[in-house]
């Protein structure tokens, strides 16, 4: 049985390193996810309210074949203005659009 607290959703985002100035905690971000035909739908927006002290390397792998897999990035999480109600299933691999604040 798994157990989670659903009374905020949140998204874990990896900030590429040439971005890395440009973002800090409070910077708005929009949240979109595959329509299954390759285009995105927005699915709700939120706020960046963590960033990991220190870089590394990337943890999740995008199919784009021209995308860098040797770049340090920096991990984020954004808290979602959406509750538990959202349509959202937990573990839903999504596109974060970071806005500077």
């Amino acid at each position: 049985m798994d157990l989670a607290d659903l009374s905020r959703l949140r998204v874990r985002a990896e900030i590429d390193e040439r971005d890395v100035a440009r973002i800090a905690i409070g910077a708005r971000a929009d949240i979109r996810v595959d329509r299954g035909d390759g285009s995105l739908t927005s699915a709700g927006s939120g706020s960046v309210t963590w960033l990991s002290p220190d870089m590394g390397r990337k943890k999740v792998i995008n199919t784009d074949p021209s995308s860098r897999r040797d770049t340090d990035v920096r991990e984020t999480l954004i808290d979602l203005d959406v509750g538990p109600q959202s349509h959202l299933p937990l573990g839903l691999r999504v596109t974060a659009v970071l806005f500077a604040p």
